[in-house]
């Protein structure tokens, strides 16, 4: 799959070389048309798997209240509970998939990037704890700062 993923992702449509140097000197071809297509691709996916197993959790909640259900033995309700059991499947074999998918994807990040990927913080979410800011924070306690 990861060959499908890479060519999906050629130099044809997308491209690391549109990236300037920051005021640093340093360029990040991370923020290309190439890296952005990519992150794109890695939240999207991690997104819809969280999305997913939220619903999937709820199903099995419901599944299991019909289980309990005064009117189990019924064949509408157990063609019900078939049906429900059913989706369920269906829904963590998607699940699985997508999670193959994510490990690819993630590997081309890191095949591209030398980096790995990390999904971004909810918006209005306060980072505080990062490698960058424990590493300063750190320094700053050794110097008393």
């Amino acid at each position: 799959m990861q060959k499908q993923v890479k060519a999906l992702l050629n130099d044809k449509i997308f491209t690391k070389d549109n990236v300037t140097a920051d005021m640093n000197g340093i360029v990040n071809e991370e923020f290309s048309s190439l890296g952005s297509v990519v992150k794109a691709i890695a939240w999207s996916v991690r997104n819809n798997i969280d999305n997913k197993d939220t619903y999937l959790r709820t199903q099995l909640e419901k599944l299991d209240e019909m289980t309990k259900s005064s009117y189990v033995g019924s064949d509408i309700h157990d063609n019900a509970m078939e049906k429900k059991e059913m989706f369920i499947k269906n829904l963590a074999i998607s699940i699985e998939e997508l999670e193959e998918f994510e490990k690819e994807i993630l590997e081309v990040h890191v095949e591209l990037f030398g980096t790995q990927y990390s999904k971004p913080a909810p918006r209005g979410e306060k980072v505080t704890d990062t490698a960058s800011s424990l590493s300063a924070k750190k320094l700053l306690d050794k110097y008393g700062i």
